[in-house]
Protein backbone atom coordinates (compact mmCIF):
# COMPACT_ATOMS: atom_id res chain seq x y z
CA UNK A 1 0.00 0.00 0.00
CA UNK A 2 1.52 3.64 -0.87
CA UNK A 3 2.33 5.75 1.63
CA UNK A 4 -0.41 8.22 1.03
CA UNK A 5 0.57 10.35 3.88
CA UNK A 6 3.87 11.31 2.27
CA UNK A 7 2.03 11.82 -1.19
CA UNK A 8 -0.62 14.44 0.56
CA UNK A 9 2.23 15.51 2.05
CA UNK A 10 4.21 16.36 -1.03
CA UNK A 11 1.01 17.78 -2.92
CA UNK A 12 0.22 19.93 0.07
CA UNK A 13 3.64 21.25 -0.51
CA UNK A 14 3.44 21.91 -4.23
CA UNK A 15 0.34 23.69 -3.79
CA UNK A 16 1.86 25.93 -1.08
CA UNK A 17 5.19 26.47 -3.45
CA UNK A 18 2.21 27.25 -6.29
CA UNK A 19 1.10 30.16 -4.16
CA UNK A 20 4.20 31.35 -4.11
CA UNK A 21 5.66 34.51 -5.87
CA UNK A 22 8.66 31.97 -6.78
CA UNK A 23 9.52 32.64 -10.66
CA UNK A 24 8.47 29.96 -12.72
CA UNK A 25 12.54 28.46 -12.73
CA UNK A 26 12.74 28.62 -8.79
CA UNK A 27 8.81 26.91 -8.56
CA UNK A 28 9.95 23.98 -11.37
CA UNK A 29 13.62 23.42 -9.30
CA UNK A 30 11.03 23.10 -5.68
CA UNK A 31 8.83 20.64 -7.92
CA UNK A 32 11.57 18.83 -9.27
CA UNK A 33 13.45 18.17 -5.70
CA UNK A 34 9.97 17.41 -4.08
CA UNK A 35 9.02 14.53 -6.48
CA UNK A 36 12.59 13.30 -6.06
CA UNK A 37 12.01 13.32 -2.32
CA UNK A 38 9.27 11.06 -2.25
CA UNK A 39 10.57 8.64 -4.81
CA UNK A 40 12.66 7.66 -1.66
CA UNK A 41 9.13 6.54 -0.68
CA UNK A 42 6.82 4.09 -1.14
CA UNK A 43 4.68 6.54 -2.84
CA UNK A 44 2.39 5.93 -5.90
CA UNK A 45 3.13 8.27 -9.13
CA UNK A 46 0.69 11.44 -8.32
CA UNK A 47 1.81 13.95 -10.97
CA UNK A 48 -1.48 13.68 -12.31
CA UNK A 49 -3.09 15.26 -8.98
CA UNK A 50 -1.40 18.86 -9.61
CA UNK A 51 -0.43 18.42 -13.63
CA UNK A 52 -2.09 21.93 -14.49
CA UNK A 53 0.66 23.41 -11.82
CA UNK A 54 3.25 21.17 -12.95
CA UNK A 55 2.88 21.86 -16.65
CA UNK A 56 2.70 25.35 -16.20
CA UNK A 57 6.20 25.31 -14.45
CA UNK A 58 7.64 23.61 -16.87
CA UNK A 59 8.75 20.47 -15.00
CA UNK A 60 5.68 17.89 -16.06
CA UNK A 61 5.10 17.47 -20.10
CA UNK A 62 2.77 15.40 -22.35
CA UNK A 63 3.48 14.64 -25.63
CA UNK A 64 1.13 12.64 -28.46
CA UNK A 65 2.54 9.08 -28.61
CA UNK A 66 3.92 9.48 -32.13
CA UNK A 67 5.79 12.45 -30.82
CA UNK A 68 7.96 9.82 -28.95
CA UNK A 69 11.41 9.67 -29.83
CA UNK A 70 12.01 5.99 -30.35
CA UNK A 71 8.51 5.76 -31.64
CA UNK A 72 9.38 4.48 -34.86
CA UNK A 73 11.59 2.15 -33.82
CA UNK A 74 9.21 1.10 -31.23
CA UNK A 75 5.99 0.73 -33.51
CA UNK A 76 4.65 -2.67 -32.23
CA UNK A 77 5.26 -1.72 -29.33
CA UNK A 78 3.50 1.28 -28.78
CA UNK A 79 0.89 -0.06 -31.19
CA UNK A 80 0.12 -2.92 -28.84
CA UNK A 81 0.31 -0.47 -25.85
CA UNK A 82 -2.48 1.99 -27.47
CA UNK A 83 -4.25 -0.92 -28.01
CA UNK A 84 -4.41 -2.18 -24.38
CA UNK A 85 -6.11 1.02 -23.51
CA UNK A 86 -4.95 0.97 -20.02
CA UNK A 87 -2.03 3.21 -18.37
CA UNK A 88 0.94 1.99 -17.93
CA UNK A 89 4.84 2.82 -17.94
CA UNK A 90 6.49 2.92 -21.47
CA UNK A 91 9.19 0.40 -21.05
CA UNK A 92 11.17 -0.19 -24.61
CA UNK A 93 13.43 -2.95 -25.29
CA UNK A 94 16.39 -0.13 -24.70
CA UNK A 95 15.25 1.23 -21.07
CA UNK A 96 17.78 0.16 -18.52
CA UNK A 97 16.32 0.04 -15.07
CA UNK A 98 12.38 1.42 -14.46
CA UNK A 99 10.97 3.87 -17.07
CA UNK A 100 10.23 7.40 -15.87
CA UNK A 101 7.93 7.77 -18.44
CA UNK A 102 3.85 7.17 -18.35
CA UNK A 103 1.33 5.89 -20.71
CA UNK A 104 -2.35 7.79 -20.05
CA UNK A 105 -4.99 5.49 -21.63
CA UNK A 106 -7.16 8.57 -20.71
CA UNK A 107 -9.49 6.56 -18.83
CA UNK A 108 -8.65 7.46 -15.03
CA UNK A 109 -10.86 5.73 -12.55
CA UNK A 110 -11.03 8.94 -10.79
CA UNK A 111 -12.28 11.92 -12.75
CA UNK A 112 -10.24 14.78 -11.06
CA UNK A 113 -7.38 13.00 -12.55
CA UNK A 114 -8.48 12.19 -15.44
CA UNK A 115 -6.17 13.12 -18.53
CA UNK A 116 -6.18 13.22 -22.51
CA UNK A 117 -4.58 10.21 -23.78
CA UNK A 118 -0.85 10.71 -24.34
CA UNK A 119 2.77 10.25 -23.26
CA UNK A 120 3.56 12.28 -19.65
CA UNK A 121 6.99 12.95 -17.98
CA UNK A 122 8.86 15.20 -16.07
CA UNK A 123 12.34 16.96 -16.59
CA UNK A 124 14.26 14.27 -13.90
CA UNK A 125 13.49 11.36 -16.57
CA UNK A 126 15.26 10.21 -19.69
CA UNK A 127 12.91 10.61 -21.97
CA UNK A 128 12.83 14.64 -21.32
CA UNK A 129 16.87 14.41 -22.02
CA UNK A 130 15.88 12.93 -25.14
CA UNK A 131 13.50 15.45 -25.87
CA UNK A 132 15.87 18.70 -25.48
CA UNK A 133 18.63 16.95 -27.30
CA UNK A 134 16.21 16.76 -30.28
CA UNK A 135 14.39 19.61 -29.97
CA UNK A 136 11.12 19.10 -28.52
CA UNK A 137 11.51 21.01 -25.56
CA UNK A 138 13.25 24.70 -25.99
CA UNK A 139 13.11 27.63 -22.69
CA UNK A 140 12.84 26.88 -19.56
CA UNK A 141 11.24 23.39 -20.25
CA UNK A 142 15.02 22.54 -21.56
CA UNK A 143 16.85 23.74 -18.45
CA UNK A 144 18.66 21.74 -16.32
CA UNK A 145 17.94 21.77 -12.67
CA UNK A 146 20.05 22.24 -9.13
CA UNK A 147 19.38 18.66 -7.19
CA UNK A 148 18.97 19.59 -3.30
CA UNK A 149 19.90 16.79 -0.34
CA UNK A 150 17.40 16.23 2.08
CA UNK A 151 17.90 19.12 4.12
CA UNK A 152 18.76 22.11 1.75
CA UNK A 153 15.15 21.37 0.23
CA UNK A 154 13.51 20.82 4.13
CA UNK A 155 15.42 24.25 4.97
CA UNK A 156 14.04 25.60 1.98
CA UNK A 157 10.62 24.86 2.03
CA UNK A 158 10.49 25.60 5.36
CA UNK A 159 11.75 29.50 4.61
CA UNK A 160 9.09 29.98 2.10
CA UNK A 161 6.31 28.34 3.86
CA UNK A 162 6.83 30.64 6.58
CA UNK A 163 6.70 33.50 4.09
CA UNK A 164 3.37 32.85 3.20
CA UNK A 165 0.54 34.31 4.85
CA UNK A 166 -1.20 32.18 7.69
CA UNK A 167 -3.38 29.23 6.64
CA UNK A 168 -4.63 25.80 7.25
CA UNK A 169 -2.28 24.64 4.27
CA UNK A 170 0.66 26.89 5.45
CA UNK A 171 0.57 25.56 9.38
CA UNK A 172 0.31 21.65 7.61
CA UNK A 173 3.15 21.96 5.30
CA UNK A 174 5.35 23.11 8.12
CA UNK A 175 4.45 20.61 10.81
CA UNK A 176 4.20 17.88 8.31
CA UNK A 177 7.91 17.97 6.74
CA UNK A 178 9.14 19.40 9.98
CA UNK A 179 8.19 16.10 11.63
CA UNK A 180 8.55 13.91 8.66
CA UNK A 181 12.27 15.10 8.31
CA UNK A 182 13.24 14.17 12.10
CA UNK A 183 11.82 10.27 11.92
CA UNK A 184 12.27 9.56 8.20
CA UNK A 185 15.23 10.84 6.46
CA UNK A 186 18.57 9.74 7.70
CA UNK A 187 20.29 12.41 6.27
CA UNK A 188 18.52 15.00 9.02
CA UNK A 189 20.28 12.86 11.92
CA UNK A 190 23.67 13.65 10.73
CA UNK A 191 25.77 15.65 12.40
CA UNK A 192 26.51 18.30 10.16
CA UNK A 193 22.79 18.91 10.14
CA UNK A 194 23.70 20.99 13.23
CA UNK A 195 25.67 23.15 10.89
CA UNK A 196 23.48 24.40 7.98
CA UNK A 197 23.14 27.81 8.28
CA UNK A 198 19.41 27.97 6.96
CA UNK A 199 18.39 25.25 9.14
CA UNK A 200 19.73 27.03 12.09
CA UNK A 201 18.07 30.59 11.54
CA UNK A 202 14.55 29.00 10.88
CA UNK A 203 14.72 26.76 13.95
CA UNK A 204 15.09 29.84 16.24
CA UNK A 205 12.41 31.69 14.38
CA UNK A 206 9.35 32.48 17.55
CA UNK A 207 6.40 32.05 14.51
CA UNK A 208 7.93 28.48 13.51
CA UNK A 209 7.88 27.60 17.15
CA UNK A 210 4.37 29.03 17.68
CA UNK A 211 3.23 26.55 14.40
CA UNK A 212 4.84 23.59 15.70
CA UNK A 213 2.86 24.06 19.44
CA UNK A 214 -0.43 24.77 17.90
CA UNK A 215 -3.22 22.19 17.34
CA UNK A 216 -2.87 20.19 13.81
CA UNK A 217 -5.10 22.06 11.53
CA UNK A 218 -8.10 20.65 10.79
CA UNK A 219 -7.07 19.29 7.08
CA UNK A 220 -4.00 17.63 8.61
CA UNK A 221 -3.50 14.36 6.90
CA UNK A 222 -1.75 12.14 9.94
CA UNK A 223 -0.55 12.63 13.42
CA UNK A 224 2.10 9.69 12.47
CA UNK A 225 3.75 12.47 10.29
CA UNK A 226 4.84 14.47 13.70
CA UNK A 227 7.65 13.34 15.89
CA UNK A 228 7.59 10.94 18.66
CA UNK A 229 9.98 10.01 21.45
CA UNK A 230 9.83 6.31 20.36
CA UNK A 231 12.13 7.28 17.47
CA UNK A 232 14.61 7.54 19.98
CA UNK A 233 14.55 3.85 21.02
CA UNK A 234 16.34 3.70 17.41
CA UNK A 235 19.00 5.35 17.42
CA UNK A 236 22.71 5.78 18.18
CA UNK A 237 23.58 8.51 20.81
CA UNK A 238 25.10 10.65 17.99
CA UNK A 239 21.87 10.51 15.87
CA UNK A 240 19.76 11.13 19.21
CA UNK A 241 21.41 14.27 19.67
CA UNK A 242 20.50 15.43 16.47
CA UNK A 243 17.24 14.66 16.48
CA UNK A 244 16.83 16.49 20.40
CA UNK A 245 18.24 19.49 18.82
CA UNK A 246 15.91 19.56 15.66
CA UNK A 247 12.65 18.61 18.53
CA UNK A 248 13.84 21.52 20.85
CA UNK A 249 11.36 23.98 18.93
CA UNK A 250 8.18 21.64 20.25
CA UNK A 251 9.21 22.51 23.65
CA UNK A 252 6.82 24.91 25.28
Amino acid sequence: MSMWEFEGLTEMAVILISQSDLEAAERREFFANLYTLQDRFDCSFTHFRQHQVLEDAQFFFRMDVEQHPDHSANEGYFRALVAKGQDSWITLPSDEGMSSAFYCAGKGRDPRFAQREGIYFDVRSDLWRKCCAEGFLEGLAAESFESWSPPELLGRLLEVALQQPESSLRSSVIKGYHGWAAVAIPEMLRPEVRSNERLQRIRELPELRQILAAPAPEDWIDERLLPTTEAFEYLGPQEADVLRWWLEPYQP
